[in-house]
């Protein structure tokens, strides 16, 4: 995907707070590439990429660990950041930082050596 393909996705709220999807026409295009490269549906792609999504917030919402892994993409993992306390440096005034929880997505390295290999010949 080119650059100005990617800066101009947006992303739309599910209604849930916190809840992040792709854009209608990004998962619309995904799909219409797997259908193609594999003879199933659009259709059915789609649900199972609506399926594969809804599973991976549960699993990461209620395993113990806070991880989700996809074989041969990668994993979603949640990680809790502690309360904290903060200085502001301006004011010398100390706040306390609630507990908040971040996730992210690392790669597998197989897909992270394919990305690499495929950028260095590229240029």
């Amino acid at each position: 995907m080119a650059k100005e393909q990617i800066a101009d996705l947006t992303f739309e709220s599910l209604g849930e707070e916190g809840d992040i999807v792709l854009p209608p026409q990004a998962t619309t295009a995904l799909a219409a590439a797997i259908a193609k490269r594999t003879d199933i549906a659009q259709t059915q792609v789609t649900r199972v990429l609506s399926e594969l999504s809804a599973i991976a917030r549960e699993q990461v919402g209620k395993h113990p660990n806070r991880f989700f892994v996809i074989p041969g993409i990668g994993a979603m993992i949640a990680s809790s950041q502690g309360p904290r306390t903060v200085k502001n440096v301006f004011t010398n005034q100390v706040t306390q930082r609630p507990t908040t929880i971040a996730v992210k997505f690392k790669y597998a390295s197989e897909t992270t050596d394919a990305i690499v290999k495929q950028l260095t010949t590229e240029h």
